[in-house]
Formats: C-alpha cells, sequence, structure tokens
C-alpha cells in the first residue's frame, strides 16, 4: 500500500527489483533498484536531494501516468493475498 499511496500524491518510489512496481523509471515515477546493491539506493538518495523544483514536480505528473497504466485487479488482488 505504502508505494501505491507514495505514487498516489506524487513521491518517486525507489522500489527493489523484485517487485511487480515494474518499469518506475521509464515513467519517471521511481526506480528499480537491485536490493542487494545498498549503494544504488543511497546514490538515488543524494540525486533527489539535488533535484530542483521544476524537476520534482515533474514527478507529480508521471507517478499519476504510472498509476495509471496498472491493472486495477491485479493490484486489488496482490493486496487481497497480504491478508490471507
Amino acid at each position: 500500500m505504502v508505494i501505491y499511496e507514495s505514487l498516489f500524491y506524487g513521491c518517486p518510489v525507489l522500489c527493489s527489483n523484485n517487485k511487480h512496481w515494474d518499469r518506475l523509471d521509464e515513467f519517471n515515477a521511481g526506480w528499480n533498484l537491485n536490493s542487494n546493491n545498498i549503494n544504488q539506493f543511497i546514490s538515488r538518495i543524494y540525486e533527489l536531494l539535488n533535484y530542483s523544483y521544476g524537476s520534482y514536480q515533474d514527478f507529480i505528473f508521471s507517478t499519476r501516468h504510472y498509476l495509471n497504466r496498472i491493472e486495477k485487479n491485479v493490484f486489488e488482488a496482490d493486496n487481497l493475498l497480504l491478508f490471507n
């Protein structure tokens, strides 16, 4: 849920490459990073800290565009599995 909520509110996400949240970078909605390489996560965090206001505003539009491409039924099914 936290990934969906972050994207919904325009926050780019740093996500491992093991999740179904794929192609984040193609949509400018975040990054899929190697979960075994902590340096990738650190590097992206520092990169985000140096973004200009305008560059960050691009994420707000892009994250919502990314959410529109997700199949809602797949997302709902994945979330239901958490509670079973």
